[in-house]
């Protein structure tokens, strides 16, 4: 039987039943015209690191450890350090039987995390090399941790959990919240161990950090400190780079220009904290304007602090059906980039110039990307 299989989708492949009808186009890409604002792309595939690094951008925007974890890692880092102490007791054998299977050939499981960890974060920023990549230190929603294989009682069938009982992870325990309590100071030390081998095991200078949900001087100094114990101290070759994505952190940024070498605007968590409003909840899609006056001037008051301080500030995050219309705003087109997903990087790079106009032709070296 005649099928068709895409390998477009980086690490999951899809078949189709029959024969689907697919055009191909070749596109080279030194001849490509680029929008005024610089263009970067987020990336947390491995898989597709290479071949998405072949557009011309200025770098990755954001690598998410979040998705690095779920995707290469699978296990939750607090559970690859009791593992151990499971095994030698007998305990929750049915958690320690995914663990192993998911870690097959790693005997040491906090050595698997940190390894499988670097080894992906490691991919992204030899693709991009020596193009900047900027990596979000973990930051998802408790509920998120919750999922991974050793996480929750109610996913694996006995009595673990990690997490706090919040009933609102997006306002809960993330960055600086969830490092030095929860009994998560330990995990986090495992995804900085990974970060450092990238750096100076593999070499990948290029690579460096950004903080996630510091509302204060407190929270950096809390997260620094972290840092600088694994041998990440801010320096000539490392940069520490702050996602903003509540108006506390817009309105005060200057409090934060000395901590910082760049800023970055969360544009679709901004929009939801500044609004009130769950973007992922259908009974308020209706009325969720992520374009609305007060978002978009909350935006222009970061770039305009940034600017200030002479400190590079990028907008990530933005909601694609919002695109055209950020890009049209004067103080947008001021950004220092524009971090988009690779998956519409075409479609926002012609959206784009419509609205900004045309930088003129990439600089990709005629014929060697294509």
């Amino acid at each position: 039987e005649p099928i068709t299989v895409s390998c477009a989708g980086g690490s999951k492949g899809i078949v189709y039943k029959g024969v689907l009808p697919y055009k191909q186009q070749e596109i080279k890409l030194s001849d490509l015209e680029m929008p005024k604002v610089p263009l970067m792309y987020n990336q947390s595939d491995p898989d597709r690191a290479f071949p998405d690094s072949r557009y011309p951008t200025a770098g990755v925007g954001l690598a998410r450890i979040d998705e690095l974890i779920k995707g290469e890692v699978k296990v939750h880092p607090s559970a690859c350090l009791a593992y151990a102490s499971w095994k030698s007791s007998g305990e929750h054998g049915d958690v320690v039987k995914k663990i192993d299977e998911a870690s097959l050939g790693y005997p040491d499981k906090k050595a698997y995390f940190v390894k499988k960890l670097a080894e992906g974060i490691g991919h992204i920023a030899a693709a991009a090399h020596p193009k900047p990549v900027r990596v979000l230190l973990s930051d998802g929603l408790t509920s998120e941790l919750d999922r991974l294989i050793g996480g929750m009682a109610d996913l694996d069938g006995v009595d673990i959990s990690f997490r706090s009982q919040e009933k609102n992870p997006l306002l809960g325990a993330r960055g600086a919240a969830r490092y030095s309590t929860l009994e998560y100071e330990e995990a986090f030390k495992l995804e900085l161990d990974a970060l450092t081998r990238v750096r100076e095991t593999m070499g990948l200078k290029n690579a460096s950090v950004v903080f996630p949900a510091c509302q204060s001087p407190k929270e950096v100094k809390v997260i620094a400190g972290a840092l600088g114990r694994a041998g990440l101290k801010r320096g000539k070759d490392l940069e520490y780079h702050l996602l903003c994505r509540t108006p506390a952190q817009l309105v005060g940024l200057d409090t934060f220009g000395g901590d910082f070498d760049g800023f970055l605007i969360d544009v679709g968590e901004l929009a939801q904290l500044m609004l009130g409003m769950d973007a992922g909840n259908p009974l308020v899609k209706a009325y969720f304007d992520d374009k609305h006056p007060a978002v978009v001037s909350m935006i222009e008051m970061g770039l305009d602090a940034a600017k200030k301080m002479k400190k590079p500030c990028g907008l990530v995050n933005i909601p694609p059906g919002a695109m055209q219309h950020y890009a049209g705003l004067k103080a947008v087109q001021q950004a220092s980039y524009l971090a988009i997903k690779p998956e519409i990087l075409a479609t926002a790079r012609e959206e784009l110039i419509q609205a900004m106009g045309s930088a003129g032709k990439s600089k990709a070296a005629a014929g060697k990307k294509k």
